[in-house]
């Protein structure tokens, strides 16, 4: 685990919601695996006051890509940052996405809930890529994809891209109609999500990691502001996780905000 003062490479917008920031990082890339993700500080005043954590999107040599929605007083400030501007960097934090092996991999993905996923999809093959936006505005574009874009599959709330609705009716559909033990899955985004995934994989009686979106204070199981409930109890999902096993979390608990 490396803090470090690192500078921006690139700051660009990818859709008309959503940025992608990159900057150098040599230590850190080579110890980085999907799913893990990293706390930032963006300047050495007291707002925001806490470090925000994001997922590892891409990796391209010593450089690290993070994707985000500017919604709150960090993302905001974070859109304003420009090449050349320094920021600290912690990480990498938690735990990753487990690789599998002899099955079909959906990936479910809510928002810039994708990042995990994309970095995932880098490094390992996968079947499909179900990702849920708001609305057009925030989708993240097939010219992200790695490898091939016919796998990307959208869904959208008010459907101006894709199928109108929730992406959860999307991985539904296509675990009725084929074998669902063939599948396995990894997702991220929104608790809301992340519980209909959760509730439908046991449905059908199939494995996989979801990993949470829990506001993390510290990253590093201290603060316990980022606990959740597993059938063995909570845990802080900053150290424990953010990657759980599907069959490790309580419905309960992930309905729960």
């Amino acid at each position: 685990m490396y803090d470090i003062r690192v500078t921006v490479k690139q700051n660009k917008r990818v859709s008309d919601g959503l940025w992608v920031l990159s900057y150098h990082a040599p230590k850190t890339v080579k110890k980085i695996l999907p799913g893990q993700f990293l706390q930032f500080r963006l300047t050495s005043s007291t707002d925001p006051f806490l470090r925000r954590p994001f997922s590892a999107y891409k990796i391209k040599g010593d450089v690290i890509e993070v994707l985000y929605e500017p919604v709150g007083v960090g993302t905001r400030l974070m859109s304003q940052m420009k090449p050349g501007d320094e920021f600290c960097s912690l990480g990498p934090l938690g735990n990753s996405f487990t690789p599998v092996k002899k099955k079909k991999v959906l990936m479910v993905g809510g928002g810039v809930g994708a990042a995990p996923l994309v970095f995932m999809a880098e490094r390992h093959v996968y079947d499909k890529m179900l990702l849920g936006f708001r609305n057009k505005s925030v989708v993240l574009p097939k010219s992200e994809a790695p490898g091939s874009k016919s796998n990307w599959i959208y869904a959208t709330n008010d459907g101006s891209v894709g199928h109108k609705g929730f992406v959860t009716e999307l991985l539904e559909g296509i675990l009725k109609e084929g074998d669902p033990k063939q599948y396995f899955i990894y997702s991220c985004g929104p608790k809301p999500m992340l519980y209909e995934v959760a509730r439908i994989a046991r449905k059908y009686k199939v494995d996989g990691e979801l990993s949470l979106e829990e506001r993390m204070g510290c990253g590093v199981g201290a603060c316990l502001g980022c606990v959740v409930e597993t059938q063995d109890g909570y845990v802080a999902s900053c150290k424990s996780g953010p990657v759980f096993s599907i069959k490790d979390l309580t419905l309960e608990g992930l309905k729960s905000e």
